[in-house]
């Protein structure tokens, strides 16, 4: 069983609650993916949701995706994965077992500025502090993405390298948990 499959379908954290992605949830994620704030640095709503989509068909199980809401908002969009299960993606910068990556974005622009990307990114990873498995954590921010690469630091993440993906320039982070 990797740890993926461990994760829970509905967890609380930090004052965030996170709820497995449902496919009634793809219109929300839908709607935030085309949100002015949401162009530079995603992929255009459709090809996302058409990537979430397949997953969901196909029970990918490298990924595990959650909606967050705070005292009842639903606001944010935040993945789990093992880049050992990606090799066209992670193929040219291969993984230490037990690493997994996160991505993750604020859909509701009005959340934005308040400090929930840094407190809600912290409790999800305390929660995955809990799962037999997963060692190391990773982001892949494009390296002009400086809001961030700064919350990221501020999450705990430490600039391992420069790298290049097939989405382009990113910068690798990583933690230890």
């Amino acid at each position: 069983m990797s740890a993926i499959d461990k994760m829970p379908g509905q967890f609380e954290q930090g004052g965030y609650k996170f709820t497995r992605l449902k496919q009634s949830d793809l219109k929300l994620v839908r709607f935030w993916l085309s949100e002015p704030h949401m162009p530079d640095w995603w992929s255009p709503p459709e090809e996302e949701i058409a990537v979430m989509e397949k997953d969901m068909e196909a029970d990918k199980t490298n990924v595990a995706r959650y909606i967050v809401s705070h005292q009842g908002r639903e606001f944010a969009f935040i993945q789990v994965y093992d880049p050992a299960g990606d090799p066209e993606f992670w193929g040219e910068n291969p993984q230490e077992e037990g690493t997994y990556g996160t991505d993750q974005f604020i859909g509701d622009p009005s959340m934005i500025g308040f400090g929930h990307g840094t407190k809600f990114i912290k409790a999800f990873i305390a929660s995955l502090k809990n799962i037999d498995g997963i060692t190391r954590m990773i982001v892949d921010p494009h390296p002009d993405n400086a809001p961030a690469l700064k919350c990221y630091e501020q999450v705990g993440f430490r600039k391992e390298s420069d790298i290049t993906t097939p989405d382009g320039p990113a910068v690798l982070m990583a933690m230890t948990l």
